[in-house]
């Protein structure tokens, strides 16, 4: 038809996605699913709009699968560290009841993932602050890898950070310190969250564009906004107009998106398709009990600041193919 709905493509509480030639492929949260049915389902796609199941990254009784981790299996990303080696970055509760960043490595996108043995990151005990939402960035002119993670203060009333820490060739092992290059503001609408960090190069304007979430989650003032650099590693400035994409009310009218965020960041060159997309989660206001939706955008560039086509929202109507001109 040329056209796709703004509406969900799966239940996917965090996507992240990875494209490989003219493949590309998301994986997925399954939160309190046990590692005995299956953790992180993996979808493929070659539009970024009709999407196939294909496996999981820990497919159930896995060899491969992480010994230290029993819940919380959040926010996976499946990334190509050369043509043999793709590692997926995640988040999980170790035996302590502390959150932890994971990786694990295979020979493709698709498996069979190893997990390294022991969490990547794991913060010092805090009050129990524990380490989510781990982001892999290669910095193209240098080729050096950064691990971007978020440092939960929100679960026990410290700031929400967000950190950028040097990652070996492999991308398997930490190379330097953490650098904060991000802090919630809580007089904002960030209020006591930032999170769910996604980094890319935008050549035309020269800058790295730091995208995050903030708010709640689970309430309609979730949302993305963005911050950019000239340099990987900052300082960032976060944009005048943040957020920029929201809930269109609160409360939310029924048949409406609300809360979206945990955006990844699609570009032409990792896609070869001719645009730039959001692809996002929000609720839907005529039915929470489904979960969350996994749903996409176009973005567009203006005044050296990315927008969404939308105007901000979640699009209700068709939209044109990521694939249209």
């Amino acid at each position: 038809s040329g056209e796709t709905t703004g509406g969900p493509t799966d239940r996917a509480p965090r996507e992240r996605g990875a494209g490989e030639g003219e493949t590309l492929f998301v994986a997925a949260t399954t939160s309190d699913v046990p590692m005995g049915g299956g953790s992180f389902p993996l979808q493929v796609s070659d539009d970024l709009a009709h999407w196939v199941r294909v496996g999981w990254v820990f497919p159930e009784g896995a060899a491969g699968a992480p010994s230290w981790a029993v819940s919380d299996f959040w926010a996976p990303e499946v990334h190509r560290i050369n043509a043999t080696a793709y590692n997926c970055y995640y988040a999980a509760r170790n035996t302590q009841g502390v959150l932890a960043v994971g990786v694990a490595s295979a020979p493709t996108p698709l498996g069979p993932f190893s997990d390294r043995g022991t969490p990547l990151v794991l913060p010092r005990a805090e009050n129990g602050v524990g380490a989510i939402d781990a982001h892999h960035h290669m910095e193209a002119a240098t080729g050096r890898r950064l691990l971007f993670w978020k440092y939960d203060g929100n679960c026990c009333g410290r700031p929400a950070l967000i950190f950028a820490q040097e990652l070996s060739s492999d991308g398997l092992s930490l190379a330097g310190p953490p650098k904060e290059v991000l802090r919630n503001d809580p007089n904002s609408w960030e209020g006591p969250v930032v999170e769910a960090p996604w980094v890319e190069w935008h050549a035309p304007s020269g800058y790295f564009f730091l995208f995050y979430s903030g708010s709640v989650y689970n309430v309609p003032t979730y949302a993305v906004g963005v911050a950019r650099s000239r340099n990987l590693t900052g300082p960032y400035e976060k944009h005048s107009l943040n957020p920029i994409m929201h809930s269109p009310e609160d409360p939310p009218p029924a048949g409406t998106f609300y809360g979206p965020g945990h955006c990844s960041v699609v570009s032409p060159a990792a896609s070869g398709l001719p645009h730039w997309s959001m692809v996002y989660h929000a609720w839907n206001a005529s039915d929470t009990q489904q979960g969350r939706n996994m749903l996409l955008d176009r973005i567009h560039w203006a005044d050296g600041w990315p927008a969404l086509a939308t105007g901000g929202t979640p699009s209700l109507t068709p939209q044109p193919l990521p694939s249209s001109p």
